[in-house]
């Protein structure tokens, strides 16, 4: 409404502007000059709804016209005062205008908006009766409070907008924490595997050896049994560089851009069938391993939780030998050719 207004109050002031332009095109010699100058001037005062009051005087200083003043008040007026001076002044008449804003009549409109202007229909009602009081709101008051009823519309529509975000929101909350659960019970299921590992730690060092082109660095294959031995702090980062090293490579090979998360690598490989489920749980694992690490704690992480790590990292490792998915091989690399848009294979 403020705004609007501001805009009429502009368009007034131009409006009276216009008026005196107008005026001043009528030759000061000719003949009923002055009636001339009412019968423009009272044209515009009926065309300008904006305008409030216009007198028309003569040299005397006598009124000669003024537009009849109404009973309503706008919250937007121009005032306007023509003088026609004697004939033998060189300026034909003086013209002053000044526009007002009725701040009292503009708060009062804004009520009357978000009230539906109900205080003027009834008292419409009470005075000549429902029928017109109907015919006065449609043509009138109704489209006073169009822009409050399209406030109220596109706050309904905000708030549900803001209601199905925080309900998704909370949704995922418990899906994240149903995750975390379901974390932290493989976790105790891993605690609870740590004899039946023991007897597996061997087979597993050979198998990491067997495969220590492709993941050493970051794990190194041949010390690692030692390295187990020593401080484990860290070692869960290392096992998740290395998927990120092995599946980086695969995502930009099949998607053509690179990718630095790995928690979407993993799941689109996934869903292009790239890798299987049970790999994407393995690395899933890893990753939430790397990611416990990264951060301070009192746990620290065993040599049979390690192991079991290695073993799922051995079940990635080995199922991208068997699908052929390594971008880089021994004694080989790849690039990717962007005026071919091919992978290119070059010997070492």
């Amino acid at each position: 409404n403020y705004y609007f207004y501001e805009h009429v109050y502009d368009t007034s002031g131009r409006n009276a502007s216009q008026l005196e332009y107008v005026l001043n095109t009528i030759d000061k010699n000719t003949k009923n000059y002055e009636q001339q100058i009412v019968s423009i001037s009272k044209a515009f005062s009926e065309k300008a709804y904006y305008n409030g009051v216009l007198v028309v005087k003569n040299k005397d200083n006598v009124l000669i016209w003024e537009k009849p003043i109404y009973a309503d008040s706008k919250i937007v007026s121009s005032n306007i005062e023509i003088k026609i001076n004697d004939e033998a002044d060189k300026k034909a008449f003086d013209y002053a205008y000044h526009v007002d804003f009725n701040f009292q009549a503009y708060l009062l409109s804004i009520f009357k908006s978000m009230t539906f202007s109900a205080q003027d229909f009834l008292y419409d009602t009470y005075t000549v009766g429902m029928k017109q009081a109907i015919v006065k709101y449609q043509k009138s008051y109704f489209k006073r409070s169009r822009p409050v009823i399209g406030f109220f519309i596109f706050s309904f529509i905000l708030l549900r907008f803001y209601r199905n975000r925080e309900l998704a929101r909370s949704l995922n909350e418990v899906k994240q924490e149903k995750n975390l659960q379901e974390i932290f019970r493989k976790k105790v299921e891993l605690e609870e595997e740590k004899e039946k590992l023991d007897s597996k730690h061997e087979s597993i060092y050979k198998r990491l050896q067997q495969y220590d082109h492709i993941i050493n660095p970051p794990i190194d294959t041949l010390n690692f049994n030692e390295l187990v031995s020593k401080e484990t702090r860290g070692i869960a980062n290392k096992f998740r560089q290395t998927v990120e090293k092995l599946f980086f490579p695969i995502f930009q090979n099949h998607f053509n851009y690179k990718i630095d998360n790995l928690g979407e690598a993993i799941y689109m490989l996934s869903v292009e069938n790239i890798i299987s489920n049970e790999a994407k749980g393995s690395a899933n694992l890893i990753r939430t391993y790397g990611n416990m690490d990264s951060h301070y704690s009192d746990h620290t992480i065993s040599k049979n939780e390690i192991m079991a790590l290695a073993e799922h990292l051995l079940f990635i490792v080995e199922e991208i030998v068997s699908k052929d998915l390594l971008i880089v091989q021994i004694g080989k690399k790849k690039y990717f050719d962007k005026k071919t848009k091919k992978w290119i294979t070059v010997e070492n």
